[in-house]
């Protein structure tokens, strides 16, 4: 059977390189590069009802048209009386005798032997079958078989109609010798005995044309079978004329004959073992045994086909095509029907032409008469373009149009114009039959109508109309032909006027005005057509060596509105056969004789033509060009196959420049907003076969499966290539290493970039591989479904989207990896590009340099954060290194006395050294904290600076780069006729290669970006911590960090254990097991109880899935939560205890107020008072003259502000004391402390109050003055006894001194008093943390948190501050305090002074003279110290008149025991 591929209509006439495209492609590119279609305009009710009202009107008049053309056709055929045919006698049955005496056949000169003579009909016979006895033998020579014969009409068309006419037998046997078989279409003949690889019994046919066929029962035709012996062929004839030969198959002269004494011919409709068969008649069958003078050749065949036939009319027979009697007649019969009317209606009714007066006027159209066979093959026929062309004179030119051929163009024509004038006209052309167009005198001779003036150069430009070029290789083709033909030859054309433009002005009607040219420069034509002398026209034939000056031929009416069909022949005299010409009008002729007696000569003998010029507007078939002179029957046979089909023609809408309204689109509107503006693209990357598979089985099967193919596919009648049958590969092969360069598919490797580097595969638009269902490429046929196969390791998809509405580019990216041995794995990605242009892009310039402000504020603030870090470690070291330098000179220079001048150098190299230098970076080093936060923020910042620094351009650009890569495949010209299809393409790739760098590049800035996002959102939760409010989730963090990592060391086991497992035993079959990524995925969402799908009808999959909700949802789920609660709790315990806590937004509104106070009030900076306040260490309360000593508030009363302020808030409020120290609330201290005054009275000890303990160091401070300046050895050593002595209380200190002389009891005293300042330490470090947290700096005590807070921070164990007091807050903080340049001197003089400044300068002699005393360092004084018993209660008279109690009258006592201290937990520090 056939099979049908993809039928397409296109109405359009396409170049070769479109052609090329649909059979490369599978498409046209500009098909394809459409992208999306608009959705279909759904019409409104009044349309539909419009179009539905239009349609019945239409149905209506083609109704009534087929009801005329009904009526006519009935009205024809009530009228038409059918003729029966005339049939000869039937032939007898039986045994027939042939005429064993040899007949002369005078006309050539040979004898023959009469088989039967006839005319007799076979009919079919019941009994007996017909036999020709007594033909001769043809032994050792050949012989021919002659015959006149009739087949009757054969209506059924799946019936061959075929009849065994001649069989020959040898005697009283079935063993045939030769038959010959007839068709109505083909001839066939046999040969049993065939050799030479011939099979036996073959039956080689020849087809016969239809026009030629044997299906008529109105003509006798002539039949000839010639054996001839000495090429051993069999040469069949028709009609006398030659038809085909074919090989006998063995030698004539020994196998065709029969070889017995009487052979039998089997004769008619039925043989031996054939009973069924056509009826047909034969008349005069004859054969000439050829004897000594050979085969009978093509001449003698043509005679004896001519010779006369005393029972055969001769209208009975056959008709040459150039005969009259074959020729239609311009003739309507009573009804107005013409012949091509009746040779329409003849195809549906044929009794229409059972008229005898159609049958006889319509030969062709009716078939009334019988063509004779002609060699068809004998003429080539030219065409001088493809397709319709639509000539339309009067867009530039009106005077006409120039078609000319491809050798020559506009430049030349005008170019060798201009030289041909400038060389001057000759006298010749003005002579000429060209130029007597442009006579005013309007006589006959001169041609009426528009004519072009080829001495104007410029109006010979505009006329020159590129739509319509000539073949010049098919004109100069059709020339060579002709000259070598005795110059004959036949132009036919199809011509249709367009409009009232094409109307000539002279006699309204049609006429076709075309003009020959063989050149332009200076003008001839050898052909014109036109309104000369005759009213319908005429051609006239021009001789470039005739005396005469034309010979014309008139022409026929033609119709104004529709096709008409114009051809001219001529023949030119050959010996006594005289020449002739003819033009036809469809089918009217005109024909002249006499005149043409002369041979036509051209006057460019490589060219018939070269130009062609139309003076009027019409639409024009090819031109038909033959080398010879076809029969006006012949032309007319032409006329009639294609007038049906021209009617339907419309040709061209417009020409080559022309405006026309074209074919109606309807506007549709677009559904989506997205649309495809590149056609669909697939790429794959492949792998050669490999040469052996990884297993040994699998080698082995593949060997099985190629030896099947070649038992099967491959076996007899069948065969494969040779590569296929020996290269098992070919078949089915495992895949090796990546293909480099073997075409495949009908496409070469190339490289195509995809995600930033360029990868070796194959790129073919997607449309031809999943459209049609074969490719040809490279002279073979493809499958498309070979496109995708084994060898396949990536296939992509790509398509490419744009929104115009949000100036998106959208690729989507379908991507299916072959190369898993498991499964293909198909991923989707979707990729975007905005253009940002305008106010967006604006805005978006304005919003990035605005990140770039805030980025510049992070920078500086993280340098002042270093900074600050720097020079705070820089101070701590400096006070040490002064303190422990001091401390070592007076002890040396006790020792050995050195100059001033030696210690300071030694103190410099001691501060500027390179030890120094490392120190401090080490202690700057040890804030790991606060460096590692502010490394985070620079990270951050330098990030965003990146980002900006790539995003921005690249935005800025966005615009031209959407021009550049979208506008350029919107701008890839795939209609062009030009253009070569593997151009288009390779544009094509580059320009989408480009488009996906472009989008790929966007996609990693906007991953970059995210991961800008993701630091930030670290670093936001780590800025949640600046408020205990807002710190619960670090908090909890913080907290349960220790737990959380071990349960995540859990989980990740967990996981890996189960996603191990589950890839193993369910990914060969379940997509969401597939591979331990996905594996791991779906156990994440099954943490959260979404089960796998059917999870529970596969018993392994149902176990899994229970043990892994068992383990991990309802346990380690659980354990996770149990953990992250308990830290929440402890979090919250903290918020809870601590007393400097406010609400977020009440702390935030207490910040902006401070400042805006102190910028009216005039109070110290945050980080100035800061800076001092962290140098007050044990103090309890600040009093006026505090703040006021610090030299930073402007006025006194700036400090009464001050201190008012601050002291509105609850937990600022001095604390309060007994004359032992601060009141205890907490009960169960309370009850230690009456129980620890209860001990001493009852052992006799009395517990010292503050004021006491205060005098009684002074006194040891006066009484160590002494000693100083003595510098006894007893007093050393007892300063060193007292110094290696344990640590006792304070009652057990004074006890001590009460043993020793009294002279060591103020050294026993002071050595007391570093062991409670031990003690103070230690219960720092043991305390509850919330003194410590609240206050923030050392020293300063819980009075200090409330300092804290009153420069912006809510005191809260963290170190995150508000607004931009977040350095000077700090530097309230221990941890973070700087010292000035003015807070020099040690802390220990300043807390002396106290309010009033009483024994201040005792007390700081006495520390500055502490060289041999163990103590803390000189800004740590002890706890039992006079400055702390100094320190005054605030209260609000004394707030009030700017001044503070005196140290008496506020403090009594502070506990002597340091023990209570601890217990309170207060922060001592």
């Amino acid at each position: 059977g056939l099979e049908i591929g993809d039928l397409r209509y296109h109405p359009t006439a396409l170049t070769s390189n479109q052609i090329e495209e649909l059979w490369f492609n599978g498409g046209s590119l500009g098909d394809m590069a459409t992208g999306s279609l608009p959705e279909m305009h759904a019409i409104s009710d009044i349309e539909a009802l419009q179009g539905s009202v239009t349609a019945s009107l239409s149905a209506m008049d083609d109704k009534q048209t087929e009801r005329k053309v009904s009526t006519d056709i009935n009205f024809v055929l009530d009228r038409a009386e059918a003729s029966p045919p005339v049939h000869s006698s039937p032939a007898p049955t039986g045994t027939i005798q042939a005429n064993r005496t040899a007949t002369s056949d005078a006309d050539i000169a040979r004898e023959y032997h009469s088989l039967y003579f006839g005319p007799g009909r076979l009919t079919e016979t019941t009994t007996d079958h017909r036999f020709i006895e007594g033909a001769p033998s043809f032994a050792q020579s050949g012989a021919t078989v002659s015959m006149w014969y009739k087949h009757h009409a054969c209506t059924d068309p799946f019936d061959s109609c075929g009849v065994f006419l001649l069989v020959a037998y040898e005697q009283d046997s079935l063993d045939t010798c030769w038959s010959l078989w007839l068709e109505k279409t083909k001839f066939w003949f046999d040969n049993p005995k065939a050799t030479d690889g011939n099979p036996t019994n073959q039956y080689p046919a020849f087809g016969i044309p239809e026009r030629f066929n044997l299906n008529t029962d109105t003509a006798w035709r002539h039949i000839a079978m010639v054996f001839n012996e000495q090429t051993d062929e069999v040469e069949l004839y028709m009609d006398g004329t030659f038809v085909v030969k074919e090989i006998w198959g063995s030698p004539v002269s020994s196998t065709a004959s029969c070889t017995s004494a009487n052979p039998r011919i089997s004769f008619g409709r039925q043989a031996p073992g054939y009973t069924y068969g056509a009826e047909v008649e034969v008349y005069d069958l004859r054969m000439y045994v050829h004897g000594l003078q050979g085969p009978l050749g093509p001449e003698e065949i043509r005679t004896i086909a001519g010779a006369p036939t005393p029972d055969i009319d001769a209208g009975s027979k056959c008709l040459e095509n150039t005969a009259r009697e074959f020729e239609e007649q311009e003739w309507q019969d009573a009804y107005g029907h013409d012949c091509s009317w009746y040779a329409t209606t003849a195809r549906e009714f044929p009794a229409a032409c059972n008229f005898p007066e159609a049958s006889a006027k319509c030969p062709i159209s009716c078939a009334s008469r019988q063509e004779c066979w002609r060699d068809a093959a004998s003429a080539n026929a030219y065409y001088s373009w493809s397709g319709i062309r639509r000539i339309e004179p009067g867009l530039q030119s009106t005077s006409g149009s120039l078609c000319l051929d491809d050798m020559h163009n506009k430049d030349d024509l005008v170019r060798e114009c201009q030289e041909w004038i400038a060389d001057g006209v000759p006298e010749a052309v003005l002579s000429s039959e060209w130029y007597q167009s442009f006579k005013a005198e309007g006589g006959t001779e001169d041609r009426r109508g528009r004519r072009l003036d080829l001495r104007d150069c410029e109006a010979l430009a505009l006329a020159v109309e590129e739509d319509c070029m000539l073949n010049s290789t098919a004109i100069r083709a059709f020339t060579r032909e002709a000259e070598d033909n005795n110059g004959d030859f036949t132009i036919a054309f199809w011509m249709r006027p367009l409009g009232e433009a094409a109307i000539n002005e002279h006699t309204g009607t049609f006429i076709p005005h075309l003009q020959f040219l063989s050149s332009l420069s200076p003008p001839t034509h050898n052909l014109g057509l036109g309104l000369w002398a005759n009213p319908n026209g005429e051609a006239r034939f021009f001789s470039a060596c005739d005396e005469r000056k034309f010979d014309n031929i008139e022409l026929k009416s033609a119709s104004n509105d529709g096709w008409t069909f114009f051809a001219v022949t001529r023949k030119h005299k050959r010996g006594d056969n005289d020449g002739e010409g003819a033009t036809l009008t469809n089918i009217g002729k005109q024909w002249e004789g006499s005149p043409w007696q002369s041979k036509q000569c051209l006057f460019n003998t490589e060219a018939f033509f070269t130009a062609l010029e139309v003076n009027y507007p019409v639409l024009m078939s090819p031109i038909m060009m033959v080398a010879s002179h076809l029969p006006v029957s012949s032309l007319q046979r032409t006329y009639q196959e294609l007038v049906d089909e021209m009617q339907f023609k419309s040709g061209a809408a417009s020409a080559l420049g022309g405006e026309t309204d074209g074919i109606a689109v309807q506007k549709r509107t677009f559904a989506a907003p997205m649309i495809l503006v590149a056609p669909p693209m697939m790429f794959q990357t492949r792998a050669e076969p490999a040469e052996s598979c990884p297993s040994t089985f699998g080698n082995t099967i593949i060997k099985i499966q190629h030896k099947q193919m070649l038992q099967t596919q491959c076996a007899f009648p069948f065969s494969c290539d040779n590569n296929v049958t020996s290269s098992p590969d070919m078949l089915l092969a495992c895949a090796g290493d990546a293909v480099k360069d073997t075409p495949q598919f009908g496409l070469p490797a190339s490289d195509f970039r995809d995600q930033g580097s360029a990868t070796r595969g194959y790129a073919d638009f997607l449309a031809s591989v999943t459209d049609p269902v074969f490719l040809f490429r490279d002279g073979r046929l493809y499958e498309t479904k070979e496109f995708i196969d084994t060898l396949t390791q990536v296939a992509q998809v790509l398509l490419v989207f744009w929104n115009p509405e949000a100036s998106i580019t959208t690729v989507l990216t379908v991507r299916a990896d072959f190369a898993s041995t498991s499964s293909a794995k198909v991923d989707v990605s979707v990729d975007h590009y905005e253009l940002l242009e305008g106010s967006a892009l604006d805005t978006y310039v304005i919003v990035q340099i605005l990140v770039l402000v805030n980025v510049a504020i992070m920078l500086i603030d993280i340098g002042n954060n270093l900074k600050n870090a720097v020079l705070r470690v820089v101070a701590e070291r400096r006070a040490k290194a002064e303190e422990a330098a001091s401390l070592k000179s007076e002890r040396e220079a006790r020792m050995h006395p050195q100059s001033p001048m030696s210690q300071t150098a030694q103190m410099i190299t001691a501060k500027l050294g390179p030890t120094a230098i490392l120190g401090v970076l080490r202690d700057v080093c040890k804030s790991v904290g606060e460096l590692l936060r502010d490394l985070v923020d620079f990270t951050i910042a330098l990030l965003v600076i990146v980002y900006v620094a790539e995003r921005l351009p690249a935005k800025m650009a966005s615009a031209d780069t959407t021009e550049d890569t979208v506008g350029g495949l919107g701008q890839i010209d795939w209609a062009s006729t030009e253009l070569k299809r593997e151009d288009k393409v390779a544009i094509f790739f580059e320009t989408m290669s480009d488009l996906l760098d472009t989008i790929r590049e966007e996609s990693n800035i906007n991953a970059f970006c995210n991961l800008v996002l993701v630091f930030s959102l670290l670093r936001l939760i780590k800025c949640t911590s600046m408020h205990p409010r807002l710190a619960l989730l670090q908090g909890t963090l913080v907290k349960a960090w220790d737990d959380l990592w071990h349960a995540a060391i859990l989980i990740v086991l967990l996981m890996l254990c189960f996603g191990g497992i589950g890839t193993w035993r369910f990914g060969g079959y379940r997509e969401d097991f597939s591979d331990l990524q996905r594996t791991c995925q779906t156990l994440f969402m099954m943490t959260f109880g979404e089960f796998p799908e059917a999870w529970n009808e596969n018993m392994d999959l149902q176990l899994y899935t229970v043990l892994y909700f068992m383990l991990v949802f309802l346990l380690v789920q659980n354990f996770l939560l149990a953990v992250i609660v308990e830290a929440y709790m402890g979090v919250r315990k903290d918020n809870e205890d601590l007393e400097t806590e406010q609400e977020f937004m009440l702390d935030i509104a207490s910040s902006f107020t401070a400042h805006w106070k102190a910028y009216r009030k005039g109070w110290p900076t945050p980080h100035k008072l800061g800076s001092e306040v962290a140098l007050w260490e044990a103090r309890y309360s600040v009093g006026f003259n505090d703040m006021w000593n610090t030299g930073w508030f402007r006025t006194r009363e700036a400090v009464v502000e001050f201190m008012k302020y601050y002291h509105s808030f609850e937990f600022l409020d001095p604390i309060p004391f007994d004359e032992y120290g601060p009141e205890i609330k907490d009960e169960k201290e309370k009850m230690a402390h009456d129980l620890e005054l209860r001990l001493g009275k009852a052992m006799g000890l009395k517990i010292q109050t503050l004021k006491e303990f205060a005098d009684e160091k002074l006194q040891f401070a006066a009484e160590r003055r002494r000693l100083k300046q003595t510098h006894t050895l007893a007093q050393a050593t007892a300063l060193a006894a007292a110094k290696l002595s344990p640590a006792p209380t304070s009652q057990s200190a004074r006890s001590l001194a009460g043993q020793i002389s009294p002279a060591m009891q103020p050294i026993a005293a002071v050595s007391a008093a570093p062991r409670a300042d031990m003690a103070r330490e230690l219960g720092r470090a043991n305390g509850s943390g919330k003194g410590e947290a609240g206050a923030g700096s050392a020293g300063v005590g819980e009075t200090a948190a409330g300092q804290a807070a009153n420069f912006g921070v809510s005191s809260s164990g963290n170190e995150i501050v508000l607004s931009d007091m977040v350095s000077a807050s700090g530097q309230a903080q221990g941890k973070r305090a700087g010292v000035t340049d003015g807070a020099k001197l040690p802390a220990a003089t300043q807390a002396a002074a106290g309010s009033n400044g009483q024994h201040g300068p005792e007390v700081q002699k006495f520390w500055e003279g502490a060289d041999d005393t163990p103590s803390v360092s000189s800004n740590r004084p002890s706890r039992g110290s006079q400055s702390l018993a100094a320190e005054l209660a605030f209260s609000n008279d004394s707030m009030a008149q700017g001044e503070a109690q005196a140290p008496d009258e506020a403090v009594s006592s502070l506990p002597a025991n340091p023990l209570w201290f601890i217990q309170q937990g207060q922060g001592l520090a």
